[in-house]
């Protein structure tokens, strides 16, 4: 009789698009090639395709509703999946599904993980809810907790300081983000995708530098600080801003007005989302993140350094764990509009031969730390533990 294969189950509450269901994805398709059983439960997406060109098993279900009476009922449906599938670890990425999970496998061996990817609202009815904080605290009540980095493992700490010191034998391990080296690599974007992507977004004077800051439009990315910081710069520039604004087209309008207020029309543009991101980095010539709020990690910074691009971040969350001062980007003080104003000049007025040094460093950095590769390696090794352990 063949030995069975482990099964592992990522449940994820949808997959559109996004960072998140971008690592459900890899890691899915990692384990297929290291002799697992993979699975995907989720409400499904886009996403849900490449799953399936991977022979990778999807089981659509609603995890992404927060209803009480939708969540209990998941349990049940979670426990007939976990016994039909003999699931050996069920990996848990949302607070909604992890209470089902959580349930699910109780008096059971199926092991859970979970990963927090940010930090979690405490707001309901009243601030500092106990409600919510109970309800949040959930994603720390599995077998192994995921921190996706040494920020959101201080936070937890911090916020969470009952259940932080229950975690016990290390059972809360830092892995960071990783990026596709591949996929994000001039080396393997044709000159076509890049001269598209200039005609749809009417770029024509070749002799400007072009700065990139892509981010959805919410008020918390920092397009006002960074638009405040481009004020007054007397240097030729086009600052694209990329992203959707899908439920906050009011606040776009008020960029555009801000813009406009400013004469600042023919130097900062305002595009839809991108769907080719690695041609938006190889026609830009440096990188801004100037996010007003901490990211939990942050995936710009890597893309844009595995894309040989310098980039600039506030000195707030995630993002002071994937720069390397000086050498791979600049830090600058959140919300300081004058300090970035400084370092965007300095970078309009660095040689050619600066900026590509910085972007070989910064890809350099990303291959050694923040690979796609890397971060699903870490996670196997963990998977790996909890079985060794389940079946000694």
């Amino acid at each position: 009789m063949s030995k069975k294969k482990p099964v592992i189950a990522q449940i994820i509450p949808s997959l559109e698009s996004g960072g998140v269901e971008r690592g459900v994805v890899d890691i899915s398709i990692f384990l297929q090639e290291n002799n697992f059983k993979s699975i995907v439960i989720s409400l499904g997406g886009k996403m849900t395709e490449q799953l399936i060109k991977n022979n990778i098993s999807f089981i659509q279900l609603d995890v992404k509703s927060k209803n009480p009476l939708r969540i209990i009922r998941n349990i049940k449906k979670l426990k007939n999946i976990i016994k039909k599938h003999q699931i050996d670890i069920l990996h848990v990425r949302s607070r909604a599904p992890m209470i089902s999970a959580y349930f699910a496998c109780k008096n059971s061996k199926t092991k859970l993980v979970s990963t927090v990817h940010g930090t979690y609202s405490t707001n309901f009815i009243f601030k500092n809810s106990i409600i919510k904080k109970l309800y949040n605290s959930f994603m720390l009540k599995s077998d192994y907790i995921i921190a996706v980095s040494n920020y959101i493992k201080q936070y937890i700490s911090i916020n969470y300081p009952k259940q932080y010191n229950k975690i016990k034998n290390n059972r809360l391990k830092v892995i960071a983000r990783g990026v596709d080296l591949d996929y994000f690599n001039p080396q393997n974007i044709d000159k076509k995708r890049c001269d598209d992507l200039k005609k749809q977004w009417q770029i024509t004077n070749n002799k400007q530098k072009i700065i990139f800051m892509p981010g959805r439009f919410t008020s918390w990315k920092g397009h006002e600080f960074l638009i405040d910081a481009l004020a007054n710069i007397k240097d030729e520039f086009l600052c694209i801003m990329a992203g959707s604004n899908h439920g906050h087209e009011d606040y776009q309008k008020r960029l555009i007005k801000k813009i406009t207020d400013l004469n600042l029309s023919q130097k900062i543009k305002i595009v839809s989302n991108c769907s080719d991101m690695p041609a938006a980095y190889n026609i830009c010539d440096f990188v801004i993140a100037p996010s007003t709020r901490a990211e939990a990690f942050g995936r710009i910074p890597i893309e844009a350094q595995s894309c040989l691009k310098p980039i600039i971040a506030t000195n707030i969350g995630g993002f002071l764990e994937t720069i390397i001062e000086n050498k791979t980007g600049f830090i600058v003080k959140n919300n300081d509009a004058l300090q970035l104003h400084k370092k965007i000049s300095k970078l309009l007025n660095m040689e050619k031969i600066q900026l590509e040094e910085i972007g070989k460093n910064g890809r350099k950095n990303v291959e050694m730390k923040f690979s796609n590769k890397r971060m699903c390696q870490k996670t196997l090794e963990i998977y790996n533990k909890i079985l060794i352990l389940n079946f000694t």
